[in-house]
C-alpha cells in the first residue's frame, strides 16, 4: 500500500514519482513551454510588424500634416503678399492702407485657423462644418476687400473729375442728396465724401469691421462753418456698380436749345452750315437787309423773330414732356435745381393733389424751361434782343471811321460842332443839343436815326419807331417813343447820353445847357412878374402890353399841352417797364 505524503497526497501515483519516470509529464511540460515560447515569438513578430506599420503610418501622417502646414503657410504668405502689393500700389491715404492691410490679414488668418480644423483627423463633423463656413465667409470678405480697394481708386478718379467740374457753367450733374433727421442735405455729404476720397485737408476716411462685415466711413468740415458731415456705408453696397456720389442729369435745356439752333441754321446736303438761314434775314421793301450800328462799331442784321419764337415754343414744349417722363428723383431734382434754378419743393408741387398748387407749379416749370431754352439758344446763335427785335452780327461790316489821337469818340467832328456852334442866348432849341432830323441816337445797343424829333415846352420827344396798325387789332405793334424833360438835370443828361459823345464833350455840353437853361428860367420869371413879353418892367422900356384874348387862349393851350406831355411821360414810363 502506497504511503501518503504529509501534505495530503496531491500525487496518487507514488511509485512513478519515486522511480523518476518523466516519459509522460515532462514531455508534456516541455511541449507546453515550447508552445508558449513559440507563441511569444510569434506575438513579438506580430507586434513588431504592427509597430512598424503604425510607425510608418505615423511618419506618413506626420509628413502629411507638415505638408498641410506648409501649404497653409504658403497660401497665407502668398495671399498676404498679393494683398500687400495691391494695397501699397493704391493711391489711398496711409491710414486707409493700414486699415486694408489689417483687414486682409484678419481674414487670411481666419482661413488658416479653420483649415487646421479640417486637417485634424480627430475633429468632429460639426467642427469641420463650422470650419468650412468660416473659410467661405473669410474668402467672401477678402473678395469684398479687393473690390473695395479697386472701387476706392475708381472713386478717387471720379472725385477729382467731380471737383473739377463742380463750378462749371450749366453743369449737367449733381451730388446725390441724403436724408438726415428727416431733412435732405442737398448733396453736402457726398460732396464732402468726394473731398475725402482725394485726401482733402480737414477730411478723413476709415475701414472697420463690425458684426462680421466691413464698413467704409469718413468725416470732415466743421460745425462752426456749418459744413460738417459724416458718412458710413457697408462695403457690399459700396462695391455695387450703381454706387455713385453723383447723378448725371438729363441735359434737358442744352438739348432743347440745340434743337432751336438746328432749326435756325441753314442745311446744305443734309449738313449744317453753322450760319443763320438766309431766309430768316429781315429786309426792307427794296430787298435790302435791315441793319443797325452798335456803339462798338459793330453792325448787326435783323433776324425774323417770329420763326425764332416758334422754334423756342416747340422745343420748350418737347422739353416739358421729357421732364415729366424722368423717373429718377435725383435726376429730376437736378434738372430743377441746376438747369432751371427751381427748388425740390416746387418740383414736388407738380404732383400735388391740390389742382391750384400743381397748376401754379406747372406754370412756373413751363416758364422756367421757356426762359432757359431762349437764353441758351440766343447765346449759342450769338443773337441779341434789342428793343423787342432780334439781331445777329452782320457778315459784312462797314469801314470804320478814323479816330483822332487820344479820343474815345467815334468822331470829334460831331462833338466839336455841337459845342463850337452852341448859342448861349435866346430860347432853348433842338440844335442846342446837337439834334436835327438826321441825327443818329443810341437805340438799344446800336445807333439809329429816329423817325421823328420834336421839341415843345422844354420836352424833347424822340420817335424811334411809329406804331404800326390799329391798336387792339391783330398785327398791331406799338411805337417806341422817348421823352426827355430838359428842364431837369436828369432829362438833359439822358438825351446827351443818347448822342454817344466822348466824356469831355458830354461834360462841356451839360454845363453849357445848364447855364443857358438858368438864363431862360430867369427870363420866364421876369416875364411872369412884369407881365411883359421881354421881362422888363412897364416903366423900364418893356413891351408893357397885357395879354390879348388870342395870347390868353394860346397860354391855355400850352397849359393843356403840358398836362398832356406829363400824361405821355407816365405812359411812356409804363411802356419802358413792359418792354424792359
Amino acid at each position: 500500500m502506497a504511503k501518503q505524503t504529509k501534505t495530503g497526497g496531491a500525487y496518487s501515483n507514488y511509485q512513478v514519482i519515486k522511480t523518476g519516470d518523466t516519459t509522460g509529464s515532462s514531455r508534456a511540460l516541455a511541449q507546453g513551454m515550447a508552445n508558449i515560447a513559440g507563441t511569444l515569438v510569434q506575438n513579438t513578430k506580430d507586434l513588431n510588424a504592427t509597430r512598424e506599420k503604425e510607425l510608418e503610418r505615423f511618419n506618413k501622417a506626420k509628413k502629411t500634416i507638415a505638408s498641410q502646414v506648409q501649404a497653409r503657410e504658403t497660401y497665407k504668405q502668398n495671399a498676404l503678399l498679393n494683398a500687400g502689393a495691391a494695397v501699397e500700389g493704391s493711391t489711398l491715404s496711409e491710414d486707409m492702407r493700414e486699415d486694408f492691410t489689417e483687414g486682409f490679414e484678419t481674414e487670411v488668418n481666419a482661413i488658416g485657423e479653420a483649415q487646421k480644423v479640417l486637417d485634424n483627423p480627430y475633429a468632429s463633423n460639426e467642427a469641420k462644418k463650422e470650419a468650412n463656413a468660416s473659410i467661405f465667409k473669410a474668402k467672401g470678405l477678402i473678395g469684398n476687400l479687393n473690390l473695395a480697394l479697386k472701387k476706392s481708386q475708381e472713386m478717387q478718379v471720379g472725385a477729382n473729375a467731380n471737383i473739377a467740374r463742380r463750378q462749371s457753367y450749366g453743369k449737367n450733374y449733381g451730388y446725390n442728396s441724403i436724408e438726415k433727421d428727416g431733412v435732405q442735405d442737398n448733396g453736402t455729404t457726398f460732396a464732402g465724401w468726394d473731398s475725402a476720397q482725394v485726401g482733402a485737408k480737414g477730411t478723413s476716411m476709415y475701414l472697420s469691421k463690425k458684426d462680421g462685415q466691413y464698413f467704409l466711413g469718413g468725416s470732415g468740415g466743421s460745425a462752426e462753418a456749418g459744413d460738417a458731415w459724416d458718412y458710413e456705408t457697408d462695403v457690399s453696397s459700396y462695391n455695387n456698380p450703381t454706387y455713385s456720389t453723383t447723378t448725371d442729369y438729363t441735359p434737358l435745356i442744352p438739348e432743347a436749345s440745340q434743337e432751336v439752333v438746328n432749326q435756325m441754321y441753314q442745311f446744305v446736303d443734309g449738313k449744317s452750315t453753322g450760319k443763320i438761314d438766309p431766309s430768316l434775314i429781315m429786309k426792307n421793301n427794296k430787298g435790302e437787309e435791315l441793319t443797325i450800328m452798335h456803339t462798338d462799331d459793330i453792325q448787326y442784321t435783323e433776324i425774323d423773330p417770329k420763326t425764332f419764337e416758334a422754334n423756342i415754343i416747340s422745343s420748350a414744349t418737347t422739353a416739358t414732356a421729357r421732364f415729366d417722363a424722368i423717373n429718377n428723383v435725383e435726376d429730376r431734382n437736378g434738372v430743377l435745381l441746376n438747369q432751371l434754378k427751381l427748388t425740390r419743393e416746387e418740383g414736388a408741387d407738380l404732383y400735388s393733389d391740390d389742382p391750384e398748387t400743381s397748376g401754379a407749379a406747372m406754370k412756373k416749370l413751363k416758364e422756367g424751361i421757356l426762359g432757359k431754352v431762349r437764353g441758351e439758344a440766343l447765346a449759342s446763335l450769338n443773337l441779341k434782343e434789342i428793343e423787342g427785335k432780334l439781331y445777329k452780327v452782320s457778315d459784312v461790316q462797314p469801314p470804320k471811321l478814323e479816330k483822332s489821337k487820344g479820343s474815345t469818340a467815334k468822331t470829334n467832328v460831331i462833338d466839336l460842332d455841337i459845342i463850337e456852334n452852341f448859342n448861349p442866348e435866346g430860347e432853348m432849341e433842338l440844335k442846342d443839343f446837337g439834334l436835327s432830323d438826321n441825327t443818329r441816337l443810341i437805340y438799344g445797343s446800336g445807333m439809329r436815326e429816329p423817325e421823328d424829333i420834336s421839341f415843345d415846352n422844354n420836352v424833347i420827344t424822340v420817335t424811334f419807331k411809329k406804331p404800326e396798325g390799329i391798336e387792339g387789332s391783330p398785327g398791331y405793334e406799338p411805337g417806341v417813343i422817348k421823352t426827355f424833360d430838359v428842364s431837369t438835370n436828369m432829362g438833359r443828361k439822358n438825351i446827351i447820353d443818347r448822342l454817344g459823345l466822348n466824356q469831355k464833350s458830354e461834360i462841356t455840353l451839360k454845363k453849357l445847357l445848364e447855364n443857358k437853361y438858368k438864363k431862360v428860367e430867369e427870363l420866364e420869371k421876369r416875364k411872369d412878374k412884369f407881365n411883359t413879353t421881354d421881362g422888363k418892367p412897364m416903366d423900364g422900356g418893356g413891351t408893357n402890353a397885357r395879354l390879348t384874348a388870342e395870347q390868353e387862349e394860346d397860354l391855355k393851350k400850352k397849359v393843356a399841352n403840358n398836362k398832356a406831355i406829363e400824361e405821355n411821360k407816365k405812359l411812356q414810363e409804363q411802356m419802358d417797364k413792359l418792354q424792359g
